[in-house]
């Protein structure tokens, strides 16, 4: 079945498709709305809390909410974006259990673009599921370039796969609150998940559907 049926494209402040603790696991990558000046970090801050708020809603009491791409580690420096999620999560009530960094490349001065964030919160403490080996490295190596058409930065499918392994079941619920270019939604139901998408932007719709038809060709190898 076709990704695109199961994503909405609206807003995921409010997932109203979604009874409360239905989730098993919520993936999100927040857009950026800017954080340079104050207004723009308060207006992050707040938008950040309302999301994590309504993901908080939707997970179940043992689930997992990962925050993939939240800001970048440069020369072991952690920038403010990264800060904001965690205390955004933390205002809604929700514990940081871990951390990953996606490891795309060590082209010298390019740390920048080349290290992204995977958090891991949840309700409660008992959260861990399954043995997965590929999870418990806590940098994950995935240097295969991620562009779809014109979008140039999407979440490697690795990601998705691992996390949907050590955080569910079949037929649990995966939910991508921010869908992109679907990847998230494409490995759920991949693995016999049952998935459900949200994502603002409904021009893409047509990327959706290259990364699903090409998506075994974005693997690292």
């Amino acid at each position: 079945m076709s990704a695109l049926k199961h994503i909405f494209f609206k807003t995921a402040e409010k997932m109203s498709e979604i009874p409360d603790g239905k989730a098993q696991l919520v993936v999100l990558s927040p857009p950026y709305l800017g954080h340079h000046s104050r207004k723009e970090k308060e207006r992050e801050l707040e938008f950040l809390i309302r999301l994590l708020n309504e993901c908080r809603r939707i997970v179940s009491s043992d689930g997992v909410i990962a925050c993939v791409n939240t800001d970048f580690k440069d020369k072991g420096m952690i920038y403010l974006r990264h800060l904001a999620v965690i205390k955004a999560a933390e205002t809604v009530g929700l514990k940081p259990r871990d951390e990953k960094i996606w490891v795309r490349g060590f082209k010298r001065n390019q740390y920048r673009k080349k290290f992204s964030f995977i958090l891991i919160f949840s309700k409660n403490k008992k959260i861990f599921r399954n043995q997965v080996p590929e999870y418990d490295i806590d940098n994950w190596l995935l240097t295969k370039p991620q562009i779809i058409g014109d979008f140039r930065d999407a979440i490697a499918p690795e990601i998705p796969l691992i996390l949907i392994k050590k955080f569910t079941r079949e037929n649990d619920l995966v939910v991508s609150s921010c869908a992109g270019t679907g990847t998230v939604v494409i490995m759920a139901l991949r693995q016999n998940r049952r998935a459900v998408g949200y994502e603002i932007n409904s021009k893409m719709k047509n990327i959706i559907n290259q990364r699903e038809k090409n998506i075994d060709d974005y693997f690292s190898k």
